[in-house]
């Protein structure tokens, strides 16, 4: 996942969703969330374009 995610940040896109939880518990879908932002997102700390897997609430007025 980290260099398909990587491919993205090099094209330039800088917002990713992530969507999970389809026929998953909802323990499972917390748990994916969480090792996504335990071993995935520090690996896009520091770089250029990091925005891509910074953690932030979605833009006011978004759907």
């Amino acid at each position: 996942m980290i260099d398909r995610l990587g491919i993205y940040q090099e094209a330039g896109i800088d917002e990713l969703f992530l969507s999970s939880g389809v026929g998953q518990t909802q323990e499972e879908s917390l748990g994916a969330i969480q090792r996504f932002a335990e071993e995935v997102m520090p690996q896009f700390t520091g770089r250029e374009g990091a925005g891509l897997l910074s953690a932030r609430p979605m833009s006011e007025g978004a759907v």
